[in-house]
């Protein structure tokens, strides 16, 4: 079984003053739904982490068969919910970590970070000029380590102390995030 992504999508939205992952893109899709499409066209196993005001939106997602679950600290930040979502996994093969609010990453890119992971333990996207983006890959050797992510941090700690395979990409989608309504346009 492939590595596993594990979709964050249990954050506040305070830059963007209102539930971002809802907001339409010019193409009319909601941000979460266009990030879980392209998700879901990699053939990827999911796992979708939500907070505890989003029962409504939890039920809407198993009504489309996406593996959903509710942690139940997301309000004290990413590490937390990021913490969560490894233990309510069974993956032994690691995870990629994605961003609910980055709806352009492309299929292939979330396949080509899963199979580097095949071979090292720790996968990071870039585009050729050294950005580095989402999603990023945890070996399952890196389970402990997740584990203990909490605050507004994530795994920034465990990527910042190890080395890093960097996988560079033609994918602009790999750091590209809506974080502010004026983000939208740039999906026109």
């Amino acid at each position: 079984m492939p590595a596993t992504v594990i979709l964050l999508a249990a954050g506040c939205s305070r830059r963007f003053g209102g539930d971002k992952r809802l907001a339409l893109l010019p193409s009319g899709k909601p941000v979460l739904f266009a990030t879980l499409a392209n998700i879901q066209a990699s053939g990827l196993p999911l796992k979708v982490i939500l907070a505890p005001n989003d029962q409504a939106l939890a039920e809407r997602l198993q009504a489309l068969n996406i593996d959903t679950a509710i942690c139940p600290d997301a309000e004290l930040g990413m590490g937390h919910s990021l913490a969560f979502g490894v233990a309510s996994t069974t993956s032994n093969n690691g995870w990629l970590i994605a961003l609910a609010d980055m709806p352009a990453i492309r299929p292939d890119t979330y396949l080509r970070i899963a199979q580097a992971l095949e071979s090292h333990a720790l996968v990071i996207p870039e585009l050729a000029d050294g950005r580095r983006g989402h999603p990023v890959g945890f070996a399952a050797c890196f389970k402990q380590q997740l584990l203990q992510c909490q605050g507004d941090q994530g795994a920034r700690h465990i990527v910042q102390q190890q080395p890093a395979h960097l996988v560079t990409l033609d994918d602009a989608g790999i750091i590209a995030d809506i974080d502010r309504p004026e983000d939208l346009r740039q999906w026109c």
